[in-house]
This record gives C-alpha cells, structure tokens and sequence, in this order.
C-alpha cells in the first residue's frame, strides 16, 4: 500500500510544486475561485498571505515522495464552530480513494484537536470525481446555489455538504457507507444488506480497509481497531461490533 504523508508547506522547497498544482490551466474549471496568477514569484507571495489570514491548518499531501495535492481548512468561524474544507489530488491520482481518505484523515484531525463543531465543503455539479469523493468521506447533501457556474455552454448548480462532529451511525448509515465504497463491485453495491458477506461479497484489501475504517471513525466518533473485522461474517456482525460499548 502506498505512504501518504501530511507535511507542512515550505517555500524553500515547495513552491514550484504547489504553483503547478493550484494553477494548472486545465483543473481551473474544478476550483471555486480562478486565481490569475502568472509566475512563481507572484504565486510565492499570495500563497504566504492567504496561509497568514485565511487557511485553516494547511497540509501538503505526499505519496511515496511525490506530492499530489493539498488539504486545507479556512472560513473558520470561532463563534459557530465551524469552518470549510478543500481537498484537492493531483489528476492522475483522481479516482484511485486517495482523495476520501485523506480528507476522512483531516477531518479526523479537526475533531479531535479542535472545537469545532461542523464542516462544509462545496464542489461543482459536474466535478463527478469530487461529489464522489465527499460523499465516500460521509458529507451528507446540506444545500445547493442553483445555476452557480457557467462553463462549457451552460451553467451549473454548486453542491454544499456538511458533516458535524456528533454524527451518529446506524445500520441503514453503515449500509450506506458499504453501497457508496469505490472498492466494491457496483452490482454488489446495490444489494448490500445486514446478511451481506463482509469475506465473499465485499472482499476488502488492505488499502479498503483503511479507507473504510476511517469513514467509521468518522461517523462513530471513536477509534475502531482493525481486529473488529477479523472472525467476524456479515455487515450486521460488524455493526453490533462497531456500536457495543
């Protein structure tokens, strides 16, 4: 299974890598915001500013050495308790759950070492890959901006989703979780009951597993030991497993 790694921003060494991530001409269309940034030099100064007064932690993602990405929080809200998301991989890592499980591993982070209360994140209605991403991370659909964005001859409506601190999981929950993993044969994703096999139908690897023991921790609210999936048969075994005190 690949290394991914969080590591802080250093201009000294990442710049050049960053500019070419959150500038590149063709992934424009995916973010909120067009930044006209032309230089590296240029790019050098914003990005100090905006990691200054408006990013909220701010984590260089890196796998096997290479750096595909970024995750950032930023609109923290002290008062409410709630701030904003970005998570975004590199175009030739997009698809493989590298961008659920990392923005499962920072959202993990922000609960834990800090009070905040509820997440957001937004992503256009054509970004496939990102609606697919935060919905395998557990966002539930909080709102929408209809016709929001014009691109490509028409204009498109943006998506907002929302996760809180206190989501409880419940057995239809789990279901969904099971039916939405990228790793599970979409035949069998639309037949996953309490008495699916969790060793036949589903067949988690490692790398799955991973991916689906962070989205539990999520919704639980607690750590869950990997021995929870061992000896044990079917989705319902491992509910009554993940919830029993």
């Amino acid at each position: 299974m690949s290394k991914i790694n969080f590591i802080r921003y250093d201009s000294r060494k990442h710049s050049d890598r960053l500019f070419h991530i959150m500038m590149n001409s063709e992934q424009q269309y995916l973010f909120l915001c067009h930044n006209n940034i032309n230089s590296v030099q240029e790019f050098g100064e914003w990005i100090e500013r905006q990691l200054r007064g408006f990013y909220y932690n701010f984590y260089l993602v890196e796998v096997d050495d290479d750096i595909v990405g970024y995750v950032c929080g930023c609109n923290y809200n002290p008062i409410n308790r709630n701030c904003s998301i970005t998570t975004y991989i590199d175009d030739e890592w997009q698809g493989s759950g590298i961008g659920a499980f990392v923005t499962l591993r920072f959202l993990k982070e922000l609960f834990t070492f800090h009070p905040i209360r509820r997440v957001f994140c937004e992503a256009y209605a054509y970004n496939h890959a990102s609606l697919d991403t935060i919905r395998a991370a557990g966002f539930a659909e909080y709102g929408r901006y209809p016709e929001y964005r014009y691109f490509q001859g028409e204009y498109h409506d943006l998506y907002i989703f929302s996760i809180s601190a206190a989501d409880n999981m419940s057995m239809d929950e789990l279901i969904r979780i099971l039916a939405e993993a990228k790793f599970i044969d979409e035949k069998r994703r639309q037949h996953i009951s309490p008495d699916t096999s969790l060793r036949d139908d589903l067949r988690l690897d490692s790398f799955s597993t991973v991916l689906l023991v962070n989205q539990l921790e999520m919704h639980l609210g607690k750590a869950v030991d990997f021995s929870a999936f061992k000896g044990i048969e079917t989705v319902e075994d491992l509910y009554k497993n993940l919830i029993k005190e």
